[in-house]
């Protein structure tokens, strides 16, 4: 007796957008380093915009954009059962995950829920979208351990069975040139992140607002958020124009950072930090807050300088340690070549793919 040949296992992811950094440039990370025949990808994204994924992967925009519309609902419902997938992956934000883990999960499909780094009930939609997690997913991925989450999520982890998969990054190992990366003998420092409450550049610039009686040194900052404007009026008056530059979004970030001398990451807190592992596998020294998400990554590791994000007088030390010279930073950037290594596009994808054939096992044909 034959039997029919066993058919791909599909995944059909579900995001709002794929333009821009965390989640949405881990998705466009995993489609693009993506190779394995047996699993067929396709994305629903409700604005696709310009971005192209490798021809493999088929991207379905949504014609309405009205979150829990009829319409946007019934699109919903009509992509998933074109696609007919083994696997619903829901990534973010919650006016597309709420309604695609119950339409899926109405469905008969399988579905996956993300949570990125510490999750909590911080907006009124955390409330229905964790419902619909608890509901409707058969499992959960996570990019960073559970520490700092809340304890209901941290629960529904355990729930269902969740798995961490770290981020990976797509930076090119080495190419920086520490020789002439200070060629007028300033220390170029460079941040790069939202510019938010939790990303603590207001501490960082009260610590560099304490070196400024130093004439080697400057800061540019890149990125965009609701902090920026606050931040922007504490740099003109302390008179800090010409030495903190705000850059905004860059597209090509690696290439700033291979331009640059040292990533100060002063944040309150972590998930899986992509900027962290992009600055180690250029080689760039790092000065980084001592806070769960980044320890995770680091591990014992002698790969960043640690500082405490709560005092700008004890970041300020540390940096001027590095400007000085007495901080082995040959001996950081090996560390850190070490442990990008870890977090290389492959191994995000093996974890992936071993993630997605084991919940598709028991409804693939």
């Amino acid at each position: 007796m034959h039997h029919a040949p066993m058919r791909s296992v599909r995944v059909l992811h579900a995001i709002h957008s794929l333009r821009g950094g965390g989640a949405e440039a881990q998705l466009r990370l995993l489609c693009t380093a993506w190779s394995d025949p047996a699993v067929e990808m396709a994305v629903l994204c409700v604005q696709p915009d310009d971005v192209v994924l490798p021809e493999r992967v088929r991207v379905i925009g949504l014609n309405n954009r009205q979150p829990l519309s009829v319409a946007y609902l019934t699109e919903i419902v009509r992509t998933i059962r074109a696609v007919d997938p083994d696997v619903v992956h829901v990534w973010l934000p919650a006016s597309v995950s709420i309604p695609v883990m119950v339409s899926a999960r109405l469905l008969g499909k399988a579905v996956v829920f993300s949570y990125r780094s510490k999750m909590t009930f911080h907006r009124p939609l955390c409330v229905p979208e964790f419902a619909a997690a608890l509901a409707c997913a058969q499992r959960i991925v996570s990019n960073s351990p559970m520490e700092g989450s809340n304890a209901a999520f941290r629960w529904l982890f355990r729930l269902k069975n969740g798995a961490v998969i770290p981020n990976g990054t797509a930076s090119v190992p080495g190419g920086r040139n520490e020789a002439d990366s200070r060629s007028d003998r300033k220390w170029r420092f460079i941040f790069v992140g939202r510019l938010t409450r939790l990303k603590n550049c207001d501490v960082l610039l009260h610590a560099f607002d304490m070196l400024a009686g130093r004439s080697d040194w400057h800061l540019d900052l890149f990125g965009v958020g609701e902090e920026e404007g606050r931040l922007r009026k504490f740099v003109e008056r302390r008179n800090l124009q010409d030495r903190v530059v705000f850059r905004g979004y860059e597209r090509n970030i690696q290439a700033r950072m291979r331009e640059s001398d040292c990533l100060v990451l002063p944040s309150l807190s972590e998930g899986m930090p992509n900027v962290l592992i992009e600055a180690m596998a250029v080689g760039l020294p790092v000065v980084a807050s001592d806070v769960p998400g980044i320890r995770w990554v680091v591990g014992n590791e002698s790969a960043v300088v640690w500082v405490d994000p709560s005092r700008p007088g004890h970041i300020a030390e540390h940096l001027a340690a590095i400007m000085d010279g007495r901080v082995d930073t040959k001996l950081m950037v090996g560390a850190g070549y070490r442990i990008a290594g870890r977090y290389s596009p492959g191994v995000m994808v093996d974890r992936y793919r071993d993630f997605y054939r084991s919940l598709a096992s028991g409804t693939v044909d």
